[in-house]
């Protein structure tokens, strides 16, 4: 199996680098915020015993995607992409750990060479993890998203470069907007958040 999906990562590699090829990779990170707030509560800080509060939030967090982009014309492009979020405040007491795992399909309109903007479609899981004094609380377990959407407005750098048929990396800034909720047996949690970050195309 692993050796499948390495082969299967080259050949897209191989696809996507192709001169004349329609396809390109995609990576993203940044920070988000936003969301209902999961637990709260107070750890002790490792070495100074400093008390700091804390918020877990489903919208809280480091985003990280990575997926590829298909280009239909010279203004429209579909894109897909897996993402991963982690919230894990972690002190001397307890720590604990919320991670959203979520699958992207979007597709991205030129307004011109460099403004683009995106509309998709966004399903997400989530678990939540804790240690020390967090294990056994009430919030730990697995979240189910519901289906979810993501608004995105993105401007490529070096508009020299950032065009269509481009085949040199390009690098971005994003502004995002995602809708999203999530259900633990008969609690449902708004998972709505922003984020910003930057966007590389290769």
């Amino acid at each position: 199996m692993k050796t499948f999906f390495t082969s299967a990562c080259l050949l897209a590699c191989i696809v996507a680098h192709a001169d004349d090829s329609p396809w390109r990779l995609y990576a993203a990170g940044g920070t988000a915020t936003g969301g209902d707030t999961v637990f709260n509560g107070r750890l002790i800080e490792d070495e100074t015993n400093k008390v700091t509060p804390f918020e877990i939030k489903p919208g809280t967090g480091i985003p990280l995607r990575l997926g590829a982009e298909y280009r239909l014309s010279s203004t429209l492009s579909l894109r897909g992409s897996l993402g991963r979020m982690v919230t894990d405040p972690m002190g001397y007491n307890a720590s604990a750990t919320f991670t959203t795992t979520s699958t992207e399909a979007m597709g991205l309109f030129f307004l011109t060479d460099a403004l683009r903007l995106g509309i998709g479609v966004r399903q997400s899981t989530a678990v939540m993890q804790g240690t020390g004094l967090a294990e056994n609380m009430p919030s730990i377990g697995a979240y189910t998203g519901k289906n979810g959407a993501v608004i995105e407005a993105q401007y490529l750098f070096s508009n020299d470069t950032a065009r269509p048929k481009s085949r040199q990396p390009q690098v971005g800034v994003t502004l995002r907007f995602v809708s999203e909720s999530f259900q633990r047996n008969d609690l449902t949690m708004n998972g709505d958040h922003y984020e910003v970050g930057l966007a590389l195309y290769f």
